[in-house]
């Protein structure tokens, strides 16, 4: 029998994703740097963006089948960008946003597996987050470090708006608890 990956990298080919592209998503090539990951996933989502809401949704429903999406997220946030300014505010009672508990996150993720918004944020992670098609082309530039931090964050961005429920489910399968003290920082 075929694994759930080859299933779902047909579906994609039928949906009219390029072979190769559906290939390096769901079995990377040994060795492949993790830039090359970051901008794999940026073009895969990109591609996703423009598919009707039926067909997104069998995707990602499909996608729960797999261990692709977890393997790529458990990857992501360890390079997602320190927030510490964020936690100090908090810790010390400042006038910082009252942090989202996991059972909040787990909430607002669930009440829709499709969302709309662009890769663009609000506040500080605006100047995180950039436009999946600038995650793509390298259009700013960055250097190596910048290119993957702030590319993880807009690949974990888009993945929040685009699959809330899977990233939910990745989320509360959790057990380290630093792990999921960062991620909740980061994501409230």
């Amino acid at each position: 029998g075929e694994s759930a990956e080859e299933i779902v990298s047909y579906a994609l080919t039928e949906l009219g994703m390029p072979p190769k592209l559906a290939c390096l998503v769901f079995q990377p090539e040994e060795g492949m740097p993790f830039e090359l990951a970051i901008r794999t996933w940026a073009l895969f989502l990109s591609y996703l963006k423009t598919l009707g809401k039926d067909s997104l949704k069998f995707l990602c429903s499909m996608l729960r089948y797999t261990e692709v999406l977890n393997q790529v997220l458990a990857v992501l946030v360890t390079h997602l960008p320190q927030v510490e300014g964020r936690q100090a505010g908090r810790r010390a009672g400042g006038g910082g946003k009252k942090q989202k508990s996991r059972e909040e996150i787990s909430e607002d993720a669930s009440s829709s597996e499709i969302g709309g918004a662009d890769a663009a944020g609000e506040g500080e992670e605006a100047d995180t987050i950039l436009a999946l098609r600038d995650v793509v082309t390298n259009a700013r530039l960055l250097g190596e470090e910048e290119y993957v931090v702030r590319g993880s964050a807009s690949v974990y961005h888009a993945l929040l708006h685009l699959m809330p429920s899977s990233v939910c489910s990745w989320f509360t399968e959790l057990r380290d608890r630093q792990l999921i003290a960062s991620v909740e920082s980061y994501t409230s």
